[in-house]
């Protein structure tokens, strides 16, 4: 239902363009590029780092007029979080014994600088992303971009590294999540002979997490935070644009 709200809105603008002074000219643009992604209120977030993903996909624009253009196009998108969590020790590492040393933060006790092991954690969240653009035609080769994107999660995977055993273990968290995602991408683009390359930032505004996930497995608890709300994705991506 939701796509086909999409689809009638991006007729519903062409239809509108149609009525004005237009160029009436239909471009087709695949690209392909990377993600810079982030969960947004994310547990640990000043430890926090880029997730860097792939994407691809193709807009289907009409050109209105010679200063504004709407598309409507699908992409594959992998985006998540990834961070480190270090733990310290008043002991020497070798010395240290984590059944019956009490650990503590270097913050504190800015003194301890004993690393008694490190752990790390990666979310990769799948989507399939149909974005409705308009594009503002400006300046000479230059294009600003704001629209809405619905993303539809087809796959959610969580992997922890246990500093301690050295294993990493994984664990699919689909269905865990919200299967819908909504967020305001804006950006800009610059085009020389069809080649347009594409800079943009997509501001979550749905909520990623159902519920808290802190599950027991095997005497450990595998934790997918409940705290983080949505994403935020930095896209960066090369295209061709050519005329149908």
């Amino acid at each position: 239902m939701k796509k086909v709200v999409l689809f009638v809105a991006f007729l519903g603008i062409a239809a509108l363009a149609k009525s004005q002074n237009l160029t009436d000219v239909w471009t087709v643009k695949p690209y392909v590029g990377i993600n810079l992604s982030s969960l947004t209120k994310f547990p640990e977030a000043q430890e926090g780092k880029l997730k860097v993903g792939l994407v691809g996909g193709a807009d289907v624009e009409l050109r209105a007029m010679k200063w504004l253009g709407v598309s409507l196009g699908a992409n594959y998108s992998v985006q998540g979080n990834r961070y480190n969590k270090a733990f310290y020790t008043s002991m020497p590492e070798h010395l240290y014994n984590p059944e019956e040393d009490f650990l503590i933060y270097p913050f504190d006790n800015p003194s301890v600088k004993f690393l008694a092991s490190q752990s790390s954690y990666r979310i990769s969240l799948e989507y399939i992303n149909i974005p409705l653009s308009a594009h503002f035609y400006l300046f000479e080769h230059f294009t600003l971009h704001a629209g809405v994107q619905m993303g539809f999660l087809t796959r959610a995977e969580q992997t922890y590294f246990d500093g301690k055993t050295n294993k990493n273990e994984t664990r699919d968290i689909t269905s865990k999540l919200e299967r819908v995602d909504i967020s305001i991408p804006i950006g800009a683009s610059y085009e020389y002979r069809n080649f347009v390359i594409d800079a943009r930032y997509s501001w979550g505004l749905s909520d990623v997490a159902q519920k808290s996930m802190a599950e027991k497995n095997d005497g450990k608890y595998i934790l997918v935070p409940c705290d983080f709300r949505s994403n935020s994705v930095i896209r960066f991506t090369l295209g061709y644009r050519f005329a149908l």
